[in-house]
């Protein structure tokens, strides 16, 4: 069974200190979502940020489940590339949790990142769910 975590997250306003990050966790090749998750990001962050707290928390989430064959998709196609380290972190505010990014990483036994288009199924559904949970803080 292989397992793919879609992650969206963002803010309204950049920066805000409106935002929220969600992710599902899905089996493929069934393509069965087996979790979902969503949370308010507390405090002012950018969009990017915003990104890579969402991958974050996806990751801490795997690792607290034992899930170690993990495959982490995303639409943010900057975060997705500095993280894979092919651009270079150039934001100060962003190289401490890429940081953290990494080094959770280093705890599985397989993880790939990929970039997928913000017109991707699973990314559309997640997006949706995150744009809810700031819908319900009345932002």
């Amino acid at each position: 069974m292989s397992i793919i975590i879609y992650v969206d997250s963002g803010v309204r306003g950049n920066p805000s200190d409106h935002g929220a990050f969600a992710f599902f966790v899905v089996e493929s090749p069934v393509e069965r979502c087996l979790h979902k998750f969503g949370q308010n990001i507390p405090g002012k962050v950018t969009n990017n940020y915003a990104e890579y707290y969402g991958i974050l928390e996806a990751l801490k989430y795997a690792k607290e489940t034992g899930l170690d064959d993990i495959t982490i998709k995303s639409d943010s196609n900057l975060a997705i590339q500095q993280i894979k380290g092919h651009f270079k972190v150039k934001n100060s505010g962003l190289i401490e949790i890429q940081k953290k990014v990494i080094e959770i990483t280093k705890g599985f036994e397989h993880i790939e990142f990929e970039w997928v288009p913000r017109t991707h199924r699973w990314i559309k559904l997640v997006d949706a769910f995150h744009n809810r949970i700031m819908d319900l803080h009345g932002k």
